[in-house]
């Protein structure tokens, strides 16, 4: 008999079928928060300050001359900051004007030329030692004048480093004035060169009313003068 050999048969297995998983983050992400931008600055300064609004208000910053009314800034908070008035060359205090203000500096300027208060103002300060008058570092100013009654409880007037000043009035010599009734006078008109710290003598003039510095602890001139004036009667 004839072997007959069948052919194998192939058996294709099956392939399971597979599943793609359904993916799920594995990190939350934060919430995102808005980053703060800072608030640009303006390059160029405002017209007019942001303080003394008593007087200020629409005066601009290079203004050459500042006159304040009579019966003005008469509040505890009101002052007089001349910093940001560059070209300030003339300032006019009226009459009755700052009654509460217990200190006035004047310092650091180029352009300032002249200065004059009028009566009765800066009436505060009660004689305390810490409230002055400073006027320094004002190497262009010609003329200082004060109206009688002001000043009357500050305890010191200090000029210093004013070499152009020639005209110092304080008070009215032929009447009774009470300017720093109770305070006390520093004049040193000296003017810094880049040679030299010699003194320049320009001051022609000081005239003191009568009854001015009139319990004053001290009185110190150093300067030169060609004519000085001085009123301390007691009657």
């Amino acid at each position: 008999p004839t072997l007959t050999i069948a052919s194998p048969t192939t058996v294709t297995p099956s392939v399971p079928t597979t599943r793609t998983p359904t993916l799920f983050p594995t990190t939350i992400s934060p919430s995102i928060t808005p980053t703060h931008q800072p608030t640009t600055r303006p390059t160029q300064p405002p017209s007019t300050p942001n303080v003394n609004d008593c007087w200020s208000t629409g005066i601009p910053l290079n203004a050459t001359e500042i006159v304040i009314p009579d019966n003005s800034c008469n509040e505890e908070e009101d002052g007089l900051d001349l910093r940001v008035y560059s070209n300030l060359k003339r300032l006019r205090v009226g009459n009755n004007c700052f009654a509460k203000s217990e200190s006035v500096d004047f310092s650091f300027s180029d352009s300032l030329e002249s200065i004059t208060i009028g009566m009765s103002s800066f009436m505060g300060g009660n004689s305390n030692p810490d409230n002055v008058l400073r006027i320094a570092y004002l190497y262009s100013l010609v003329e200082l004048r004060i109206g009688r009654y002001s000043f009357s409880n500050y305890s010191l007037c200090d000029i210093t480093y004013a070499g152009a000043l020639e005209v110092l009035e304080i008070g009215n010599v032929n009447e009774d004035s009470f300017n720093f009734q109770y305070g006390s006078l520093k004049l040193r008109c000296l003017a810094m060169t880049s040679f030299s710290s010699l003194d320049l003598y320009r001051l022609k003039s000081v005239v003191i009313g009568n009854k001015s510095f009139m319990y004053s602890k001290y009185a110190v001139f150093y300067c030169g003068f060609e004519s000085l004036l001085l009123s301390h009667r007691h009657d």
